[in-house]
């Protein structure tokens, strides 16, 4: 997957890249380019995961009797993955918030975790798509992909030392 801080920053306009100069200004342009990436790439893992449960819900359609069960618990996961992907917390923080993201590394750090599960989902997805993968392993993988995205909010507290 591209760097989308280095897309959305080739992306500016000459307006953008005149007021970049203003003392305080730039800070703020990758600030706010950093947060824009994270969103397109969280954006990109739900997508992922809308597909993800479309394909279950066929392959459940085909399953064998016993294995009903088990693709339906899996595409409900799948769901509360995607719904928890798509209302992460994000990169703005006010006054009274828990989490501050004053800071360009927590962006960054915010970025990368973020990149990295947006990974696995993708490669989760491709190997579902090529029916590479048994019920009871995609459980555990979207169950191990839930306890990330949760350990998510633990790690970003960590990194802004609240």
């Amino acid at each position: 997957m591209a760097d989308l801080n280095r897309v959305i920053r080739g992306q500016r306009n000459v307006l953008e890249r005149l007021i970049q100069y203003v003392p305080g200004f730039r800070g703020y342009l990758d600030k706010e380019n950093r947060r824009e990436a994270d969103r397109l790439v969280r954006d990109f893992g739900v997508s992922r995961l809308d597909r993800l449960g479309s394909e279950l819900a066929e392959a459940t359609k085909r399953a064998p009797l016993e294995q009903m069960d088990t693709y339906q618990e899996v595409t409900n996961q799948v769901e509360k993955l995607r719904n928890a992907l798509r209302y992460a917390d994000q990169g703005y923080s006010g006054f009274f918030q828990e989490i501050k993201w004053d800071s360009e590394e927590v962006l960054q750090e915010v970025y990368c975790y973020d990149l990295e599960l947006v990974e696995d989902i993708e490669a989760l997805f491709a190997r579902v798509e090529e029916g590479d993968v048994e019920p009871d392993a995609l459980r555990r993988e979207v169950v191990e992909l839930q306890r990330r995205l949760e350990d998510r909010r633990a790690a970003i507290l960590g990194l802004t030392g609240e």
